[in-house]
């Protein structure tokens, strides 16, 4: 019996010993101080040889410039005085760091996992799970204590209670943030994406709802990219040759190499949607000295520039609220420039970019291409349009008493070349060179009409309406004409025969310098005034 005390009492302090010695070397084993698990090498060994078989994810050709696919020419339908050129291009730039629109995104986070057949799609599916533990170290010098945190069991939870921690030891002194400016004309919806730069989801949408792609008063839509940069948190990289070591458990990866989130950018972002008739250098110069203002003032062609265009502003980050708003004036776009220019409590950052990095031997930055075909749409007047119609003739001597006037008077469109040879150059019948299209009156002696010192309408005032495909200014001219008689009881007499060449240049600056769009001009026929106008139909699009 007291054999078998004995051997039960070895056995439990036996028992005792192995227990405690497996917890003390599991501990010393596993636990790296901050509560995470270690990765051996073999595991990590492992781990590399299987990311180092997986390739990177499939994505269209980078284009970094655009390059023309086709052209084509049409005559516009609402104006049809215009000629429109459409040129169609193709542009897949690729970004090495890429714009964050959604704030409360739950996938792109400092040291985030995301699968990489996922990023082309703009899908983003997250990889969870199976971690080693991270260190994030923040940008700002002037933090008041330590600049990094690890990270034992990385997920969206204790990144962002890491984060937390970090910002909430404070900085001494103000923090100035980093501004950037930049202006870029779109020309449709999937342009937009291009000169946004984000690709994750569907946010891209918060901004082209503020363009009307489809119809609008002003001739550019611009992109006005501004950006109050905090700070940037980042991740610690393993060795170049060791990936592996970030993964204690390797998910189902596919054939696509996964992509870690290794830095975000914090900060403030201000997207302004900008519909204007103006230059893309002038809009750019009247928001950059916005920008550059202390006060909101800014010059008299600056302010006009913002106010007679359609601004709509989407902000990220600071006290704005994320939604599209529209700018009063140059007041209004200072005001959202100068809120929040220093990183405070009050004006809180927001994510604003993030770089994506392969998860294989050297952690290569996974460049992301966006491609977009767009067409650009240039108009110019090109079919030009002229009325001449006859008004009226009155006697312009100093004496008093009626002509008995017959004759003809006419208005026709010619073409004279270099060597001043006539060519009449609209016909009702082009097979009929006798068939000219002109505005023309004529009446017989036995139908005079009596014209004295008021005027009198020519019968039916009849004009004529000329349509040319880009004529020539200097050659192209209007040609009014007459030959009057007067009846009398013996003999005729002849009061005058002329005409009057006016070239569309002449007719052209006319217009302009009176700001008119119908000339009235007189024929001097003798002691006849012929009086007739010239208009312009289509005036030149402002």
């Amino acid at each position: 019996m007291k054999t078998l005390l004995v051997n039960s009492k070895l056995k439990k302090m036996a028992w005792g010993c192995l227990v405690i010695v497996t917890t003390l070397f599991g501990c010393s084993k596993s636990d790296d101080g901050g509560g995470g698990p270690l990765v051996d090498d073999k595991t990590a060994a492992e781990h590399n040889a299987v990311l180092a078989s997986l390739s990177e994810f499939e994505q269209g050709e980078e284009v970094a410039s655009p390059t023309i696919v086709d052209e084509a020419t049409e005559r516009d339908t609402e104006n049809e005085s215009l000629e429109c050129f459409i040129t169609q291009y193709k542009h897949a730039p690729g970004f090495s760091e890429l714009l964050a629109l959604d704030p409360t995104s739950d996938v792109i986070y400092p040291g985030a996992m995301l699968k990489g057949e996922s990023i082309p799609t703009g899908e983003y599916i997250g990889i969870n799970g199976g971690r080693a533990p991270i260190t994030l170290s923040i940008s700002l010098e002037n933090i008041n204590g330590d600049a990094s945190v690890e990270v034992s069991d990385p997920k969206l939870s204790t990144v962002r209670n890491g984060i937390k921690d970090l910002l909430a030891q404070g900085v001494s002194g103000a923090t100035p943030a980093k501004l950037n400016l930049t202006t870029d004309e779109v020309y449709s919806e999937q342009h937009l994406n291009l000169a946004i730069g984000a690709n994750y989801r569907s946010k891209n949408k918060n901004v082209s709802a503020a363009f009307d792609f489809n119809k609008t008063t002003k001739k550019h839509k611009y992109l006005v990219k501004f950006f109050q940069l905090y700070y940037s948190i980042d991740l610690d990289l393993p060795t170049n040759n060791n990936p592996g070591s970030l993964f204690t458990e390797l998910p189902e990866l596919n054939s696509t190499s996964p992509v870690i989130v290794s830095s975000v950018k914090y900060g403030r972002m201000v997207l302004y949607s900008v519909e204007s008739d103006y230059s893309r250098s002038d809009v750019h110069g009247a928001f950059n000295a916005s920008y550059r203002s202390t006060d909101g003032s800014i010059s008299a062609s600056d302010s006009t520039i913002i106010k007679n265009s359609n601004v709509k502003a989407l902000v990220i980050g600071g006290s704005g609220a994320s939604a599209a708003q529209v700018i009063d004036g140059p007041s209004g776009v200072f005001n959202y420039i100068k809120e929040g220019g220093n990183y405070s409590q009050d004006s809180p950052a927001a994510p604003l970019a993030y770089t994506l990095r392969y998860l294989k031997n050297d952690l290569p930055v996974a460049r992301v291409v966006l491609a977009s075909e767009y067409n650009i749409r240039n108009c110019e007047l090109a079919y030009y349009k002229y009325k001449v119609k006859l008004l009226s003739m009155q006697r312009n001597d100093d004496k008093s008493g009626n002509f008995e006037v017959y004759g003809y008077i006419g208005a026709r469109m010619i073409l004279e070349d270099n060597d001043d040879k006539e060519k009449i150059v609209y016909m009702k019948d082009p097979d009929d060179p006798k068939d000219v299209l002109d505005a023309y009156y004529s009446n017989t002696r036995s139908n005079h009409i009596p014209v004295d010192k008021k005027k009198v309408d020519i019968p039916g005032q009849p004009e004529v309406e000329f349509e040319m495909y880009r004529p020539s200014m200097s050659g192209n001219k209007v040609n009014v004409y007459a030959k009057l008689s007067d009846k009398d009881l013996f003999s005729d007499d002849l009061i005058g025969k002329g005409e009057v060449k006016i070239t569309l240049n002449d007719i052209n600056s006319d217009l302009i310098s009176g700001d008119e769009e119908l000339l009235t001009e007189t024929l001097k026929i003798g002691k006849i005034d012929v009086e007739y106008t010239v208009e312009k139909i289509n005036l030149e699009p402002k």
